[in-house]
């Protein structure tokens, strides 16, 4: 039980390690270039009452930057751009009064891209008489 409790903790250290913002200044740069681009085209100030979870604005990015982003980077990008934390949960995710500018990619698609994966194969196969 106690090797439990001790594995446990050593496991959330690391998850808080893993989600620091400080981690954004380890991204290649043009990685952070992209990113804080987007954030300076595409996010703006909003007085919400639900804000927005910077696990939800890293997938939101990774759609339309095409590349992975980290929940740190995420949060590290929207701090580094000036937009402050209204909640944290257990040092993993924060929350940001913020929403998609006027006229951006974002305002178009709230939630990202779509992925269709497989269409044009399967469309491709059906063609070609295949079963499945």
């Amino acid at each position: 039980m106690w090797a439990e409790r001790e594995r446990r903790k050593r496991e959330r250290v690391e998850a808080i390690h893993f989600n620091d913002p400080a981690r954004y200044h380890e991204l290649p740069i043009h990685e952070k270039i992209g990113l804080r681009a987007w954030v300076r085209d595409n996010v703006a100030p909003r007085q919400v009452t639900r804000p927005q979870s910077s696990y939800h604005l890293k997938h939101v990015a990774e759609s339309f930057l095409g590349f992975y982003v980290s929940n740190a980077s995420m949060k590290g990008a929207l701090i580094e751009a000036g937009y402050e934390p209204v909640w944290e949960y257990r040092k993993i995710n924060m929350g940001f009064r913020c929403g998609p500018r006027p006229r951006s990619p974002w305002a178009a698609k709230p939630n990202g891209k779509k992925r269709r994966y497989g269409v044009k194969n399967r469309r491709a196969r059906k063609r070609r008489g295949a079963t499945k």
